[in-house]
């Protein structure tokens, strides 16, 4: 009679054991990222976005199959207001599934999602799923097929103890989270017909204290950059994942089972008078990790243009224009002072070369460059290869 309690406890613990191995070998590979961001309120739940993304500026074409390519943007403009060269049809929208076929794919730390649907059907559902968790879009461009979130508060990050539960309870806004952070989907077509990929890149910041005055004792706080958190990239795609339709563990379980590529070997050329960057892969692996890296780096992408392998990208030149100063002053946005130098339109190109491809800037002219804002440009694109 005693000794059955004890069994049931061996039993009882052995069961929970085994539990806990299948489940901790999953957080190890994907270790859940604790979120909890202040909701803000929405308005209108449905924004008004223009209805035709598929039939927009985006032209996903392969390179090759059609002929010429445009030289410089305002060709390029003049061609797509004309009607020339759209290369994603419109098609009657429909709804999307409650629970769409969904996949994804892993390169190196970048994950994305590809979804069984057309992009206008996938738009639609990711602009809801930011709504209706209460963060609110600071941008939305159909047309390029771009959102972006606004600065957002991780509650999780605030400490977490009985007095500070209390007082935020009582007076909710007087603790803050020392981190605020971004997030940046872009949605195109994809390479399989019928198919939509979905990229998420994380932007952080976080508090810093700086000395100021005579003296060490004033301090002042301002925020800084923080390096980008893969980790919160695939907690939010898990969380979408969920949202369209997906069990919380089957999401976890898709994200941490995907297989990561090798990553991608690259060199900076600058012989032969033609500045390049070049990768070690193919024009369809290097479009897609092209367009993660400038995401990443913060580029305003405009335009893409599959067909001529070209993106749109404004760039605002950290030492251009001035002397005084070094370009670290020059990106604290947050000091007064003159304006800082107005963004340029660059066309960053990638061409296939052998049996890898090459990386160029070009003028909005459509003129290649190999002066130090091409290098700074290519530089930054090269370091987020590694």
């Amino acid at each position: 009679m005693k000794s059955f309690p004890v069994n049931l406890f061996v039993l009882l613990f052995t069961l929970l054991g085994l539990a806990a191995c299948s489940s901790v070998n999953l957080d190890k590979v994907l270790p859940d990222k604790q979120v909890e961001y202040k909701r803000e309120v929405v308005a209108d739940k449905h924004l008004e976005v223009p209805p035709d993304l598929t039939s927009s500026r985006i032209d996903n074409r392969i390179p090759g199959l059609e002929g010429g390519g445009s030289a410089s943007y305002a060709d390029y403009t003049r061609a797509r207001q004309g009607g020339v060269g759209a290369g994603i049809s419109r098609t009657p929208s429909r709804v999307l599934p409650q629970r769409p076929d969904i996949r994804v794919v892993r390169d190196g730390q970048d994950r994305w999602l590809v979804v069984k649907g057309s992009p206008d059907q996938v738009w639609d559902r990711v602009v809801d799923f930011w709504q209706e968790n209460g963060i609110l879009l600071d941008e939305l461009d159909p047309q390029a097929g771009v959102m972006q979130t606004s600065w957002l508060e991780n509650r999780a990050d605030i400490a977490n103890d009985p007095i500070t539960d209390f007082i935020r309870k009582a007076f909710d806004g007087l603790y803050g989270a020392a981190t605020r952070d971004r997030f940046r989907v872009r949605i195109e077509e994809g390479e399989e017909p019928g198919t939509t990929e979905i990229y998420l890149t994380h932007f952080g910041m976080e508090q810093d204290f700086a000395t100021s005055g005579a003296t060490t004792d004033e301090e002042q706080i301002y925020w800084k950059i923080r390096p980008r958190d893969p980790g919160l990239e695939a907690t939010m795609l898990r969380k979408l994942l969920v949202y369209l339709g997906y069990a919380e563990q089957e999401a976890k379980s898709k994200l941490a089972a995907a297989k990561a590529f090798k990553g991608i070997r690259s060199r900076m050329d600058k012989g032969s008078g033609r500045l390049g960057l070049i990768m070690e892969t193919s024009f369809s692996r290097g479009w897609r990790v092209l367009g993660l890296a400038l995401d990443r780096v913060g580029f305003v992408v405009e335009d893409r243009n599959r067909s001529t392998g070209t993106y749109y990208v404004r760039y605002r030149d950290p030492t251009a224009g001035s002397k005084q100063g070094g370009w670290l002053s020059k990106l604290a946005f947050w000091r007064s002072g003159k304006p800082a130098e107005e963004e340029k339109l660059y066309l960053v190109r990638l061409e296939s070369e052998g049996e890898g491809s090459r990386v160029t800037v070009h003028d909005e002219e459509g003129r290649l460059l190999t002066g130090e804002t091409a290098l700074r440009i290519l530089t930054m694109v090269q370091e987020q290869l590694n």
